[in-house]
Parts: structure tokens; C-alpha cells; sequence
């Protein structure tokens, strides 16, 4: 990078150094007058429609993804994080060496959880949402092994449905009396049951684990009967659609949770971050051997977006600067050509011209390079958005919104940049310039 803008300095300052040697006196008193016209003036417009390209594919960049992030924050996840704090703990399987062990650990950890003062609600979970994993696989349907579909599999309480806010659209949620030794039930979401029972009440169909638990394939195979069906929740991440999820009683599936689970708190307060050290407290009586590591969720679902929010940042941060490159370059050049062509403004301000046609002279000038620099930075930030198309949600690369908004700031920005050099070139007394000259 030193190296680089060594570079940089040394040529672009050696290069105006050596037209400064050039012994072309008549050429000089030739082009004298005419400012910024002929072969510099056009050096110097090429420079600054080029800052004023670049600027306009920098700043459609960050445009679509700031659009593309608004577009993610406000997306309705299923859930609400905005009050609850999460524990991912996983059991000793030496010190509880069978999937019944974690069950009764878990029923005393929750129970201890929700008997903490602030605490409106706790359950267990497998899989957070917008966690960006989840277990998923085959499920049989209707009771009947021939009858396949694909579904996410996710073992929770009744607790993480209240404590998350999914709302219960049908039916009820687990109960105390759904043990190990009695029926086995499931709630499913809505997209599980418009799939696979689409115009049907799925209250009282089957459902196997598949391949995620052993279940299936016991003589005779125990299947999961549906006695509630709960809103969809994006579990993968905040812009990925949900899929159908059939969740499980952790009673009647303690084995899927011997390698952790999540402790998921809802707080009665505006402020779950209070509940941290009480939580910790409970969890250390519940069994001492575990570690918590205990975090808001909704920050938790803020880091989801951590690669989208650098990428803005950064963007911006270069569309910024080539922004402001732009508006100095075109009121350098601006101001320049306003100095150079003193005399002819002199003439042409004593020979009755108003101050108003000769600074429209001067901007038109001025935006000509302006104009051909949007719409070389229009072409280049077509093809540049193409490589922004993964990183955008419910954005188009070629958002007609964030093209002529961009193209709008560049424009004004470039009024701007000229009509104050412009101005002041038109305040001069045209005698008193002409005498100078």
C-alpha cells in the first residue's frame, strides 16, 4: 500500500513537472484565454468523469446492499428475540450416561428456570432460530412407511413456543402429561402442513422421525401423532424461507439432546440482560459440572448479519470517499478553468453579458464531463451489481430505485461543486481583469 501511494504521488506530480519544461511559447499565448479548453482541458474532464464513475458504481453498491439490508432487518422471522436470553448447554454423557438421565436433568433445569423472579417463560430447544443449522431428512407420513416427505426436525418444550413468541395456530402445544411412556406427539408448522396436508386438518395425522431417530424403524414403528400446528419460523436464516419442521417432546426424544440443547428465557422485563446471573445461579444448582454461556438472542441474531454489515460498511465507506473525490475534482478543475478564462469572462461581462449566462456558460462546461462520467459509471455499475446478486435480498441488481437515486446525488453534487467557483468568477470587475491580464 506505501508503496502504492509512493507511486501514485511521484506520477502524478512528475507528470505536470514535465509539461512544465515544454518551450512552446507561441502555442501558450495561443490558448491563453481559452482556459481549460484543448488538450488539458481535456485531460483534465477525462480525470474527473472518471471520479465521477467510479463514484456512481461505488455508490450503486452500497445503495443496493443498504436497501438489501433493510429489506433483512425487516423481515418477520416467526419469532420474537427481542426479550430473550439463551443458554446452549450440553450434559456430561458420562455423568448422565442414558437418554433418560437428560431428560430428568432438563425437566429440573427448566423448572428452576421458570421459577426465577422476572422470568415470564423458559423451554428447551435443538435448534435456535436463524441459527443456520437444523437437522432435516426423510419423514414417513399418515402412519404409512410408503408415504415419504422432507421435513426439519427440531426437539423443544411447550416453554420455547411461548418464550420465542411462535404463535399456535391450531390445536395445543406439548403437555406435562405427554411422558416417555404415553403417546407420542408432535406439533408441526404451517408450511408442513400446507405440503403434505394442503386443504386437510393435519390435528390427528402421523408422522415418523425418519432417519433422525430410531423410532421408525422399532416393530411395530412409533409414530409421532400431530396435536398442533404452530407458524412458520425461519430457522436457517433470516432470508431463508422456512421449511416444514415437525417439532418433538425432548421427553420423547431425550437421545436427540444428549449433545446439547438450548435453555431459551423469556423475560417479563424490557431488560433480559438482568436475568443473566440469576440464570447462571439456577443452572450451577441444576448441575455444577456446566459451563453457560449465556447471551441475548437478539444479539445472537444481529451476528447472523455480521458478514452482510461488514460488506456494507466497507462499501460505503469507498463510496463516500469517491464521492467526495468526485465533488473536489470537479470544483479543482471548475475553479481552475474560472481563473484561466478571467479575461474572457471580463470581455464578455463588459461587453454586456449577465452574470447568469456566463455562469450557466461555466457550469454546462463544467457537467459536460459530469454527464459522460454517469453514464460510463451507469454501464460499469450494471455489470458491477451482477457480482452483489448473492449478497441481496429482495433487492433487483438493477433496482431502477437505487440507479436513479445515485445518479441524482452525483448530478447535484456536481451542480454544486461548479456553481460556487462559477460565482465567484462572475464577481470579478471586468476592467480591472482585463487590466491585469
Amino acid at each position: 500500500t506505501l508503496l502504492v501511494t509512493l507511486t501514485t504521488a511521484l506520477a502524478f506530480g512528475l507528470l505536470p513537472a514535465l509539461r512544465a519544461r515544454e518551450n512552446d511559447q507561441a502555442r501558450v499565448l495561443r490558448s491563453e484565454g481559452r482556459g481549460n479548453e484543448g488538450y488539458r482541458g481535456r485531460i483534465w474532464s477525462i480525470l474527473v468523469a472518471a471520479e465521477v464513475a467510479l463514484a456512481l458504481v461505488l455508490l450503486t453498491g452500497s445503495g443496493l446492499l443498504l436497501r438489501s439490508f433493510n429489506a433483512v432487518l425487516s423481515v418477520d422471522g416467526g419469532f420474537d428475540a427481542d426479550d430473550v436470553i439463551v443458554s446452549a448447554i450440553a450434559l456430561s454423557g458420562i455423568k448422565y450416561p442414558q437418554p433418560d438421565d437428560h431428560r430428568l436433568s432438563w425437566e429440573d433445569m427448566l423448572a428452576r428456570a421458570k421459577a426465577l423472579p422476572g422470568v415470564s417463560d423458559a423451554g428447551l430447544i435443538s435448534a435456535l432460530p436463524a441459527s443456520g443449522f437444523v437437522a432435516n431428512g426423510l419423514v414417513h407420513l399418515k402412519g404409512d412407511l410408503s408415504q415419504t416427505g422432507d421435513a426439519d426436525y427440531v426437539v423443544a418444550s411447550d416453554g420455547a413456543f411461548r418464550a420465542l413468541d411462535i404463535p399456535l395456530l391450531q390445536g395445543r402445544l406439548f403437555e406435562s402429561s405427554d411422558g416417555p411412556d404415553s403417546r407420542h406427539v408432535v406439533v408441526v408448522n404451517r408450511s408442513f402442513a400446507d405440503t403434505y396436508w394442503p386443504g386437510e386438518d393435519p390435528i390427528g395425522k402421523q408422522v415418523s422421525g425418519g432417519g433422525m431417530d430410531s423410532f421408525w424403524s422399532a416393530t411395530p414403528p412409533v409414530f409421532g401423532t400431530v396435536v398442533g400446528v404452530v407458524g412458520d419460523v425461519r430457522l436457517r436464516s433470516l432470508t431463508t424461507e422456512s421449511r416444514p419442521v415437525v417439532y418433538w417432546n425432548y421427553r420423547q426424544r431425550p437421545s436427540r439432546i444428549q449433545g446439547g440443547a438450548n435453555l431459551v428465557v423469556e423475560s417479563a422485563s424490557a431488560d433480559p440482560g438482568s436475568l443473566s446471573e440469576s440464570l447462571r445461579r439456577s443452572i450451577a444448582e441444576a448441575d455444577p459440572d456446566v459451563a453457560p454461556r449465556i447471551r441475548l438472542l437478539s444479539n445472537m441474531v444481529a451476528d447472523t448479519l455480521g458478514q452482510r454489515r461488514f460488506t456494507l460498511l466497507i462499501l460505503s465507506g469507498f463510496a463516500l470517499l469517491g464521492l467526495s473525490l468526485a465533488a473536489l475534482g470537479v470544483f479543482g478543475v471548475v475553479s481552475y478553468a474560472v481563473a484561466q478564462r478571467s479575461r474572457e469572462i471580463g470581455i464578455r461581462l463588459a461587453l454586456g453579458a449577465t452574470g447568469g449566462k456566463v455562469r450557466a456558460l461555466v457550469i454546462r462546461n463544467a457537467m459536460t464531463p459530469v454527464l459522460a462520467g454517469l453514464l460510463v459509471g451507469v454501464a460499469g455499475a450494471w455489470g458491477a451489481s451482477r457480482v452483489l446478486a448473492g449478497m441481496l435480498y429482495e433487492v433487483r441488481p438493477t433496482d431502477p430505485v437505487t440507479f436513479v437515486s445515485v445518479c441524482a446525488l452525483l448530478f447535484v453534487t456536481g451542480l454544486a461543486a461548479s456553481w460556487l467557483p462559477a460565482m465567484r468568477g462572475t464577481r470579478v470587475d471586468p476592467l480591472r481583469t482585463m487590466r491585469e491580464e
